[in-house]
């Protein structure tokens, strides 16, 4: 006899989709309860810069501190509170109302606390807070967004950020985008990063030769703007070892194509532009600033003795503001000479 045999299963009342649904239905408004009370503060902070509400900086910043309060790594409630904790935004006037918000909130800081927190150095640390966070978004930002700003107090708490990055791990980052910047068509983007690398090689004595060296190679970049605001850092950074380099961008001649020659006065042409040059020469100036008896002022003092160099005048202004006492004979000899352009120098 022949049987069969059926095996009986009884449906459940959930099917899968059934049950997947269910999980995502009674999750997800926890998760995302979680996700807006981590990040309210900051939500509201955004919202008031946003809007047009009276001292809308002011009560951005206290929510962006609330913020970080309850999520300290939270790279854009730190870039944010870099970036607009001004110190005006604590006068005297508005001390009241921040102590009233201090008590509100049991913030464990005081009103002089919270107001030191506005200098450059502390809004730096906070925008690197952001960086160490977010390494690869903020990083162009403080670059080709934050150094862009108006404010002086911004951008230098943006360069005190820059130079803890260049003393990070990151460094070799750090400099290829301002090799970036400084290559850039964007005026703006050259000038920024010309400030970024005088000012890290400004910081410490050991950074200023390999400042000094990146600087050395954009003398020979194609791009004439570029080496304009290279010897422009040079000479802000006022180091000797530029001078040779500073001396060969005045100096430096090419020939002159045979077809061209009947526009010169000699088979040759100078290697570089004159506005560079003249840049060049006020560079070597600063550098004699910052060490009066360098080997700057007698190359100074050469093209002041050349009667026949354009750049004899940016010479005279140079050593008038070194002050060397080497340079007073060569403009006394100047005096004889018969001129019509009178130039005012303090030795």
């Amino acid at each position: 006899m022949k049987t069969t045999t059926y095996h009986h299963c009884q449906s459940s009342p959930l099917t899968r989709p059934t049950v997947f649904y269910l999980v995502v239905f009674v999750i997800l408004p926890f998760f995302l309860m979680g996700c807006g009370d981590q990040n309210e503060n900051l939500s509201k902070g955004k919202e008031l810069i946003k809007s047009d509400k009276r001292r809308k900086e002011e009560r951005a910043v206290r929510e962006f501190y609330l913020a970080i309060y309850s999520d300290p790594t939270n790279p854009e409630a730190n870039y944010l509170l870099g970036y607009y904790n001004s110190p005006s935004l604590y006068s005297p006037s508005r001390r009241s109302s921040w102590e009233k918000w201090i008590e509100a909130n049991k913030i464990n800081k005081s009103f002089e606390q919270l107001k030191n927190q506005s200098s450059p150095k502390e809004r730096g640390a906070v925008l690197f807070k952001a960086y160490q966070e977010n390494p690869g978004k903020y990083l162009e930002i403080f670059i080709f967004e934050t150094l862009r700003v108006s404010s002086d107090e911004l951008r230098d708490s943006t360069l005190s950020a820059l130079v803890q990055v260049y003393q990070s791990k990151d460094k070799s980052k750090l400099l290829s985008l301002i090799k970036k910047a400084i290559k850039s068509k964007d005026n703006r983007d050259r000038h920024d990063a010309q400030i970024v690398f005088s000012t890290i090689a400004k910081v410490n004595t050991t950074y200023t030769l390999p400042m000094v060296e990146e600087l050395k190679v954009l003398l020979k970049h194609n791009r004439m703007e570029t080496r304009l605001n290279a010897v422009k850092a040079l000479g802000e950074i006022g180091n000797i070892e530029a001078i040779s380099e500073l001396v060969a961008v005045i100096d430096g001649r090419r020939p002159v194509q045979s077809w061209a020659q009947i526009f010169y006065l000699s088979s040759t042409k100078y290697q570089e532009e004159g506005e560079v040059r003249q840049l060049a020469v006020a560079a070597l100036g600063q550098i004699g600033v910052e060490d009066p008896n360098s080997v700057a002022v007698d190359r100074l003092i050469e093209i002041v003795q050349n009667k026949g160099s354009a750049l004899r005048v940016d010479a005279i202004e140079a050593l008038g503001k070194i002050g060397n006492t080497k340079a007073v004979v060569p403009l006394i000899e100047i005096l004889k000479e018969d001129t019509r352009r009178q130039i005012e120098i303090n030795l």
